[in-house]
């Protein structure tokens, strides 16, 4: 009844100040005082720059695109490249950044034809921030960094400032905070020293955004609130929304979702009264995010709804696909999967459209959310990998960090603990690399989590343990009552429930404070968890019966249907199997509507076990069997050993003994097979968590009198104490980093050899020493292999030809057994324990 926790990525549009695009120069000055024809054209570009500002890109664009037609009527090559700007501009507006560039790139040759150095410094600034937009981080750089001195050069400090500014901006969002900060520094005594206020507080904002992603919120509204009087000092009216947003993110980060309302509250009739339809858009896209957090999911999609109808009214193609990005979160955590996967499925084709590659990675990797939420994890693998190339490619690095923590969860679900902790290994460095503390504490969250499934719950406290002050310091509420929460499962599965209910109560009252229903209902399940446990199902009843309306208020279908399988725990541990079914058969239609397959097979599982409580086999046998191929589908291989033994029981207790044991036998290679992806140290636990099945077998072989098949499974389903290394001379293993590490060892194995022969010829106490210094790095090099890599440590392990070679030595008519234990083999011991949510995972 483990609570873990799975959060989705929500890409948040912030209205962030880059520093001017400035799709106008310098050029038009001197057209204004030529003939009447060029002055028209200059109305008409006058015209569509209030278009832009009133936020209506759209007929903007159709009022430059008559002034760039008149223009080359004219043959002005330096009119009809404002007018090129100008239009690019707008198409950035819209989303559709490609068209942008092109239109950009079409400029700066003009431009460079008439030697205006200014405006081709300008328009390389421009082609930065297309390429920066589109996710090509070191195409951005190139740009900028050709625009840096020849705004240098031109004398020009506020440009010179922007594009510092701008650079900023591009190690910002490539996780290189440090870099970042350098250059919004180099940029701030510029706009100081020149009295460009508005400039000054664009980068005040900036930093306050690297601050902000540094995890400290104190300095980032420090800044932010620096920024804020200069933009209403100049009348800024965008700038100071801009702001008022952000600040409100960073309470919304911080747990205090009423005062992020504020800050939106008043930046929302500002963008209206500027008629910026874009900023208006995106600030309820960032209130629709408040009510996401809160658990409000009906809210978050009513404001979802309207930021769509206005990005699509503008044009905005990017912001479009970004809200539907979003939607299909809300659909995700609302356990409707298809409709999850369809929003995603509108987002995708348009960030491909728009050549936003970053936005590209984000909506892969949050269908893989969805498939490993189904269950269905190679399809999960197959978006999250699609998404890791595409990371890696831009450069995002906390990015690529997010989605190496995804697949770690994958592997985590599925069983494979080794490669979870590769790639939560992985994605550590990275974090802590770009300082990114808050996914440092998630993805140390999720080791604690492997290891709590490894049964090693000391490094599952010390993970948890190391997470927590994180959560602490950054000032993230609901994350620390999460681990709080996790902490609590840990002592639970320790069997110290005393410990277990402290943190759960220290939890609960958190999750209540901030407004988290979703994570108050999981807590007061997990309570009921403990109270389950204890064997007290009148308290365990309460607390579910306190989750279920919850869940149910926030619209929560998959936490509905797991407080309700629990409920149908609770009343079968009573012995009212019809209250049982009665609550299983509610959780059932709700899992297959949401599509969680892995749900699903829980579910008919203990529906069947209900059955053969009641002695109807038949029954109990039906269900099993419909729960055994999904969980087979799905990959669940530790859930289809359980079910297989649970179809065991039936067999044996219907007389049908060799079929019992077919399926005890399945069910223990299955439980070997997990077994062999794990190190040395967690073989021990996994084998007593999981001895059900052998203690069965074993029994029913002995009964149908075939002793040497008991003794061999007895014996194969236990786990090494000391190691033969011999075995590792000469062998081939599929891991190539554990290949090379065995290849190491034999080379100093032969030498170890050489040293024997040598000594058997020519005896010395000093040959004696050097060997047995040798022989003692040898025997640690290969413990060392042994415990690092499961594909070493499987070798050790009691194989039938061994069994085979010892009973050749052991007098004729005599059988080894290992001890065990003298009661049959329980009969629910293998039915699912109260559902709760998936390991959790981290976005962006």
């Amino acid at each position: 009844m483990t609570g873990r926790w799975v959060s989705s990525l929500l890409t948040v549009s912030l209205l962030l100040g880059m520093g001017s695009l400035s799709p106008w120069v310098e050029a038009q000055t001197a057209l204004a005082q030529e003939r009447m024809s060029e002055r028209e054209v200059m109305k008409l570009l006058e015209q569509g720059t209030q278009q832009t500002r009133q936020g209506r890109p759209v007929q903007a664009i159709q009022t430059f695109e008559r002034a760039l037609e008149a223009a080359r009527q004219l043959q002005d090559r330096e009119l009809e490249a404002s007018a090129l700007l100008r239009i690019g501009y707008n198409y950035d507006l819209i989303g559709q950044r490609q068209k942008a560039l092109e239109l950009f790139e079409q400029a700066l040759i003009l431009f460079r034809e008439s030697n205006n150095r200014l405006a081709e410094a300008t328009t390389l600034n421009n082609i930065g921030m297309m390429y920066h937009a589109l996710g090509k981080r070191t195409e951005a750089l190139n740009y900028f960094n050709q625009a840096l001195p020849m705004r240098r050069e031109v004398g020009n400090q506020t440009e010179e400032a922007a594009t510092l500014n701008n650079i900023g901006f591009v190690y910002h969002t490539l996780g290189n905070r440090t870099e970042a900060l350098n250059y919004f520094n180099q940029a701030l005594p510029i706009f100081r020293e020149v009295g460009d206020r508005s400039g000054e507080a664009t980068t005040l904002n900036n930093i306050g955004l690297v601050y902000e992603a540094l995890g400290n919120p104190t300095e980032a509204l420090n800044y932010y609130n620096q920024a804020l009087p200069i933009f209403r000092e100049v009348g800024d009216r965008s700038g100071e929304a801009a702001t008022l947003n952000n600040i409100g993110l960073v309470y919304n980060a911080l747990g205090n979702r009423t005062e992020a309302l504020n800050y939106y509250s008043q930046a929302f009739p500002i963008m209206r009264e500027e008629g910026d339809r874009s900023g208006e858009a995106a600030t309820l896209n960032n209130i629709a995010l408040v009510y996401y957090s809160l658990g409000n999911r009906t809210q978050a999609l009513n404001y979802f709804n309207q930021a769509l109808l206005i990005r699509r009214e503008v044009g905005d193609r990017s912001g479009e696909a970004n809200t539907l990005n979003n939607m299909g979160l809300v659909y995700n955590a609302l356990g409707n999967r298809a409709e999850a996967l369809n929003y995603f499925n509108q987002a995708l084709p348009i960030m491909r459209e728009v050549g936003d590659r970053s936005g590209e990675a984000n909506t892969l990797n949050n269908m893989g959310l969805v498939y490993n939420a189904l269950g269905d994890r190679t399809q999960a693998l197959n978006y999250y990998n699609q998404a890791l190339l595409i990371r890696r490619e831009v450069g995002d690095r906390t990015g690529e960090a997010t989605t190496l923590n995804n697949i770690g969860a994958v592997y985590n679900a599925l069983g494979n603990w080794t490669q979870a902790l590769d790639y939560f290994n992985k994605a550590l460095p990275i974090r802590r690399e770009v300082g990114d503390r808050s996914g440092e504490a998630t993805t140390l969250h999720n080791i604690g989590a492997v290891y709590d499934d490894l049964g090693n719950r000391t490094e599952a406290l010390n993970y948890y343990n190391q997470a927590l002050p994180i959560w602490l310091e950054v000032g993230d509420p609901f994350e620390e009552a999460r681990t709080l929460n996790n902490i609590g499962t840990v002592y639970d599965a320790l069997g110290n429930h005393t410990e277990a209910l402290n943190y759960y109560n220290q939890a609960l009252p958190i999750t209540q404070a901030v407004g988290d229903r979703a994570g108050e209902a999981a807590t007061l399940t997990n309570i009921g968890g403990v109270y389950y446990a204890l064997g007290n199902q009148i308290e365990a009843l309460n607390y579910f019966n306190q989750a279920l309306p919850i869940r149910r208020e926030v619209g929560d279908r998959s936490g509905e249907a797991t407080t309700l399988n629990n409920i149908g725990l609770v009343y079968n541990a009573l012995g009212n199997r019809t209250e049982a079914l009665n609550y299983y058969n509610q959780a059932l239609p709700i899992m297959q509507e949401v599509g969680d397959r892995s749900g699903e097979a829980r579910t008919l599982n203990n529906i069947g076990l209900v059955y053969y409580s009641l002695g109807n086999r038949t029954q109990a046998f039906k269900y099993f069997n419909q729960a055994l191929p999904i969980r087979q589908e799905v990959g669940d291989r530790s859930g289809e050993a359980r079910t297989l033994s649970n179809m065991g029981l039936v067999y044996r207790d219907t007389n049908q003994p060799d079929k019992a044991i077919t399926y005890w036998e399945d069910s223990l290679n299955i439980l070997l097979s997990l077994r062999s992806e794990l190190q040395k140290e967690f073989r021990e636990t996994f084998l007593q968590t999981n001895r059900g099945p052998t203690v069965a077998l074993v029994d029913i072989l002995i009964d149908q009198n075939q002793p040497q098949r008991a003794f061999e499974w007895a014996n194969r389903v236990t786990t090494y104490e000391l190691a033969d290394y011999n075995r590792l001379i000469g062998v081939r293993v599929a891991n190539p980093e554990a290949q090379a590490a065995l290849d190491d060892w034999n080379e100093q194995s032969q030498q170890l050899q050489a040293l024997r022969q040598q000594l058997q010829d020519n005896f010395s106490t000093a040959l004696v020493d050097q060997m047995r210094d040798l022989e003692a790095q040898v025997l640690q090099q290969a413990e060392t292999l042994a415990n690092t890599y499961p594909e070493v440590a499987e070798l050790f392990e009691i194989q039938p030809e061994d069994l085979s070679q010892l009973q050749t030595i052991l007098p004729p008519g005599n059988r080894c057994l290992t001890t065990r234990s003298p009661h049959k083999y329980p009969k629910r011991s293998q039915h699912d324990r109260p559902l709760s949510p998936q390991p959790r995972q981290s976005q962006r």
